[in-house]
């Protein structure tokens, strides 16, 4: 979030997602758009849903029941949260062309200052130190945690995080043994080189220095003061299939193209299928 937005509007930090429905108004008057992310690609969307299941419910546990089958989607709790995020997005929370921007575009927009706040995971701490965005962007970046539903069960110190990319060493390789001594390199140097850079936030465990920026030293204690986190979210517990209508289906959402029930009906239809395939 950038904090000089927030000052200029005259909006306290949000604790909630009421909250941010109500600085609507204050950053519109001073052309300011509230939220941003990438609605394009779909996926930060089916994150966002996940987050929201969590905070109505207080587990993250729901989702991978619904995608095992041991619940469904069309579930209540699963309904009422894709009623939440469409009704907040009517409310005007994220920018007007939500749907066609893409990861660069709400990136950009955000660097460029016209956006508040920017709804994106913590490998995007090196916003605090890349050099295509100004210094007065960069100094008034902040972090703050996804905000809870008044009368959820969800905490603020609930938090979705799951280790990021893997590596795949193929058997067959006619280099195991170089390839395998790369690896073990490449997981030894890269978390220190990627925090000293303040460029990721990376998996393995890294120190702290007092020349980090706040917006590393944020997030670290984010993570040190999680109470429960998600572990991989729903969109990659299933099949490459299951994953597409996922984040196509969001899109929907968002846009109005679908009610909440629909969503849930055609999201728990791509569940069942996948379980089968």
């Amino acid at each position: 979030m950038n904090k000089k937005l927030f000052a200029d509007a005259g909006v306290a930090l949000p604790a909630t997602w009421e909250d941010v429905v109500a600085s609507v108004p204050k950053f519109k008057a001073k052309n300011i758009v509230p939220l941003v992310t990438d609605g394009k690609d779909g996926w930060p969307l089916s994150i966002m849903y996940d987050n929201v299941i969590q905070r109505v419910t207080g587990s993250f546990a729901n989702v991978d029941a619904a995608i095992t089958r041991k619940a469904k989607f069309t579930d209540s709790e699963f309904v009422q949260a894709a009623k939440y995020i469409q009704t907040a997005v009517k409310a005007g929370i994220f920018q007007a062309d939500l749907v066609t921007s893409d990861y660069g575009a709400s990136r950009n927009l955000f660097g460029q200052e016209r956006a508040a706040m920017y709804l994106m995971g913590s490998w995007e701490m090196g916003l605090a130190v890349d050099p295509n965005f100004s210094q007065a962007f960069r100094d008034n970046l902040d972090v703050i945690k996804f905000p809870v539903i008044a009368g959820g069960k969800g905490k603020a110190d609930d938090l979705v995080a799951w280790f990021g990319g893997n590596y795949i060493l193929n058997a067959k390789s006619k280099n195991k043994a170089l390839a395998l001594e790369y690896l073990k390199l490449y997981a030894e140097k890269f978390p220190a080189y990627a925090w000293d850079a303040q460029a990721a936030f990376p998996a393995q465990k890294v120190t702290p220095k007092a020349t980090d920026t706040i917006v590393a030293k944020k997030l670290l204690q984010i993570a040190a003061e999680a109470k429960t986190t998600s572990g991989t979210t729903g969109l990659d517990r299933s099949t490459a299939a299951f994953k597409e209508v996922h984040q196509d289906l969001m899109r929907q959402l968002v846009a109005g193209i679908v009610t909440p029930e629909a969503f849930c009906a055609q999201l728990d239809a791509a569940a069942e299928k996948a379980s089968k395939e």
